[in-house]
């Protein structure tokens, strides 16, 4: 799994900056949590259906 916690900048004639990102509010961390459900369900669900489970 990949967490990303800001990106490196190139700037001109400098060296690479890290430039962190912003904590996620809870609201975002349940409907990220709420997509994941969601998509994992379908899913899921569809692999029941045609039998297959990968």
């Amino acid at each position: 799994m990949l967490f990303l916690d800001g990106v490196y900048v190139d700037y001109p004639h400098k060296v690479l900056r890290f430039v962190g990102g912003k904590t996620p509010s809870h609201e975002e961390l349940t409907a990220l949590v709420g997509t994941i459900t969601r998509r994992v369900g379908c899913k899921l669900e569809r692999d029941s259906k045609s039998g297959t489970s990968e």
